[in-house]
């Protein structure tokens, strides 16, 4: 069973407390085994019975006629029970023995129709994820690699490891997950008004190590300070081009890092990189990071972050960036084909569709 189960799945042997805690935690669906074994699922509504009667336990709470689906044709399986019945948002995954292999949620299955619309959760690296694999095809790339900066809880790394396995589907391109995090918060030495500390003060955004990669599925932590993992990940690391890099650092001296990495070969990244940066907040141009990227963009001439300052739409968008590399050997190339083949009229119609939303 993959580590990011935890989140889901209990034993029927464990209290119904505990299986509160969790269906509070994912806000989404409980599925209970006994000895690894599917035995049925908690939503809310079978939570809601042991308000009325708290001596109830897991075995006589447990909706033993919930829908699961084989993993012979899970995806094709749980597009007609989603189509059927609209309350359902999640259907376990089992084999023939009960094993419970996955859980799928209806914005998984989905993927396509929920991103054209913009209603994936944390959208923004949806975006992010989807364009830099989108690009990678057009230009025959095999695999790229996707980085956060400032794990912090890994509810971000998470989301990443949600839409790398769908956009993998779409596209076929490979896609590494990296999490940079100095592991213990944030420093106490910092630039004074640079770094804006009376917003981002030392300590904050502590992490159980421990307790997130239990949680992982395939994304790989790489602890430390960013100004040496940062460095050390370009000069050391056999990883994938990097096609998407997610920054929520928060401050000046901890975006300066990730700068200077983007500066380096060009045989490192895509020509275009998707770039998301959390704290770019209006009104502080020249602190934080936007300041780092407008240094940035005054030091290169043919390295720019664009748009620098951010756009005048609320929307998800706002805080989206794409670096341009206008020597890489590929900038210049058709992307809007794969392969040599030109893209289906519906295929370019999700591509364009949140250009317009």
């Amino acid at each position: 069973m993959a580590r990011f189960f935890e989140d889901y799945v209990i034993d029927i042997k464990e209290s119904v407390y505990k299986a509160c805690w969790m269906l509070y935690r994912n806000n989404r669906i409980v599925v209970v085994v006994d000895e690894g074994r599917y035995v049925g699922v908690i939503t809310f509504k079978e939570m809601s019975n042991s308000f009325m009667q708290p001596e109830l336990t897991l075995n006589e709470l447990v909706n033993r006629k919930g829908v699961f689906v084989y993993d012979d044709a899970p995806y094709n399986s749980a597009k007609i029970i989603f189509s059927d019945y609209q309350s359902i948002r999640d259907i376990p995954v089992i084999d023939n023995n009960k094993n419970v292999l996955d859980v799928l949620s209806r914005e998984r299955v989905f993927w396509k129709h929920y991103y054209a619309n913009a209603a994936l959760p944390r959208m923004e690296y949806a975006y992010c994820i989807y364009n830099a694999a989108f690009e990678a095809k057009a230009l025959g790339y095999k695999s790229i690699s996707v980085l956060e900066f400032g794990v912090a809880g890994g509810n971000g790394l998470i989301s990443c490891e949600f839409h790398a396995k769908e956009v993998e589907k779409l596209f076929g391109v490979k896609i590494e997950i990296y999490g940079f995090d100095s592991g213990v918060g944030l420093p106490n030495d910092n630039m004074g008004y640079k770094d804006m500390i009376h917003i981002w003060p030392g300590g904050s955004y502590k992490m159980n190590r421990e307790k997130l990669e239990n949680r992982l599925e395939r994304a790989k932590l790489i602890i430390g300070r960013i100004e040496e993992t940062a460095k050390d990940f370009v000069d050391n690391y056999n990883h994938a081009p990097i096609g998407c890099i997610l920054v929520d650092v928060d401050r000046y001296s901890s975006t300066v890092p990730i700068m200077k990495m983007i500066e380096g070969n060009d045989e490192s990244f895509l020509p275009r990189v998707q770039m998301y940066f959390d704290d770019v907040i209006d009104g502080y141009e020249f602190q934080g990071e936007n300041l780092a990227i407008k240094e940035f963009n005054e030091r290169n001439e043919y390295l720019k972050i664009s748009p620098e300052r951010g756009y005048l739409s609320t929307d998800y968008k706002k805080k989206i960036k794409m670096c341009h590399r206008f020597k890489h050997k590929k900038y210049n190339l058709q992307t809007m084909m794969f392969d040599g083949i030109e893209l289906n009229q519906n295929d370019m119609e999700i591509h364009l569709a949140c250009f317009s939303l």
